[in-house]
C-alpha cells in the first residue's frame, strides 16, 4: 500500500489476485527479490512473496516465478550475479519448497543478456546449473526456464550461455520481446532454429514478457503524482493487441505467452498495467478475460486464407 495513492492507498495484492482469478487466467508470473527473502545467510524469510504466491495458490492459479538481485554475502567479488554457487544452490532449494504447490516453474534471473547483469557469459550459466539443481530438490516436479532473454538477433552471450551446457539444466526456452506483431514470424522461427543448433530442437518456448509499444508514451496526467497514464484511445490499442498477440503466438507453436502486465505499474510516462493506479480495470483486461471466455479451451488448428487484408486462424 501507498498512503499517498489517494484513490487506493491500501495493499493491493487481494485485489489483484481476485481480478486475475476472475479473468480465467490459468498462469502468472511473478518477480521476488533474493536479497529481501535471505538477507544474510542465516536468515530466510518469506516476506510478501511467498503469501502473495498463496493468495493465487488457492484459487488454482499456478506461478512462473524468477528472481535476481544477489544478497552481498552472495556476491564478494561480483556486481550483480552471486559468487557464492552453494549459497545459490541453497536459496533456490529453499525458495522452492516454500512455495512447492501455486510456483510450478522457476526461472534464474531476468534479462541476463541485456541490463540485469555485467558479469559474464560463462559466470551466468555456472549460476543457472547451481539454481536450476537447487529447484530440482526444493520442488522436483517444477518446469525449469533459462532466465530470460530479450535481444533478438540472439546477441553471442546467449550462444555462450548455451555453449556451457546450459541446455542440460532448463526443460523449457525462455524469452521476452515488445516487438511488432510483424516481427513474431521472424522471432520464433529464429528461436527455433536456435534450440536446433543447440541440440533441443523440440524444446518448448514460453514468453514470460510480452507486451507492445504501439501505444506510445502515455499522454494524460495521471491523478498520481509524477505519473502520466494512458489515455481511452490508447487503452484500446493495448486491447486490440492482446488476442492478437496471444492467438498469433500460439499458431507459432508458443506453449504459454505472459502478457505484460496486470498489475498497476507505470514508469513515468509509460503505464503498462491491465489495472490502472486506482486499481480499476482498463480495457485491456476485458479483452483479456473475453478471449480466455471464448479461446481459453480452444485448439488452434491454424491459419484460413480469406483475403490479402484478412488475417484469420
Amino acid at each position: 500500500g501507498r498512503p499517498h495513492n489517494v484513490r487506493f492507498p491500501k495493499n493491493g495484492f487481494k485485489l489483484i489476485s481476485e481480478a486475475a482469478r476472475r479473468s480465467g487466467v490459468a498462469w502468472v508470473r511473478d518477480r521476488l527479490t533474493w536479497r529481501d527473502m535471505q538477507p544474510t545467510l542465516n536468515e530466510f524469510r518469506n516476506c510478501q512473496y511467498i503469501p502473495n504466491g498463496w493468495l493465487l495458490g488457492e484459487t488454482g492459479i499456478k506461478i512462473a516465478n524468477t528472481y535476481h538481485d544477489a544478497p552481498k554475502w552472495a556476491r564478494r567479488n561480483s556486481k550483480d550475479l552471486p559468487d557464492d554457487l552453494r549459497g545459490t544452490y541453497r536459496f533456490a532449494e529453499k525458495v522452492a519448497k516454500a512455495a512447492k504447490g501455486c510456483t510450478e516453474a522457476w526461472e534464474f534471473w531476468n534479462e541476463e543478456d541485456a541490463g540485469f547483469t555485467v558479469e559474464s557469459a560463462w559466470d551466468y550459466a555456472a549460476c543457472l546449473k547451481a539454481a536450476s539443481l537447487g529447484f530440482q530438490k526444493g520442488n522436483p516436479k517444477a518446469r525449469i526456464l533459462n532466465g530470460s532473454f530479450c535481444k533478438y538477433p540472439l546477441r553471442n552471450y546467449t550462444q555462450t550461455v548455451m555453449d556451457n551446457d546450459a541446455a542440460f539444466y532448463f526443460d523449457t526456452f525462455n524469452f521476452h520481446t515488445y516487438d511488432p506483431i510483424r516481427n513474431y514470424p521472424t522471432i520464433i522461427v529464429g528461436l527455433r532454429k536456435f534450440l536446433e543448433r543447440n541440440r533441443v530442437p523440440d524444446m518448448p518456448i514460453w514468453l514470460t514478457e510480452t507486451g507492445t509499444n504501439a501505444p506510445g508514451m502515455a499522454t494524460e496526467q495521471s491523478y498520481y503524482p509524477k505519473l502520466k497514464r494512458y489515455s481511452h484511445t490508447q487503452e484500446i490499442v493495448v486491447a486490440e493487441f492482446i488476442p492478437k498477440s496471444q492467438v498469433i503466438f500460439q499458431n507459432l507453436g508458443v506453449e504459454r505467452n505472459f502478457f505484460f502486465v496486470l498489475s498497476p505499474y507505470n514508469e513515468g510516462a509509460k503505464d503498462w498495467g491491465l489495472l490502472r493506479k486506482d486499481y480499476t480495470a482498463a480495457a485491456g483486461y476485458f479483452a483479456f478475460a473475453n478471449m480466455v471466455a471464448e479461446l481459453g479451451k480452444a485448439r488452434i488448428l491454424g491459419e484460413l486464407q480469406l483475403g490479402d487484408d484478412v488475417k484469420a486462424y
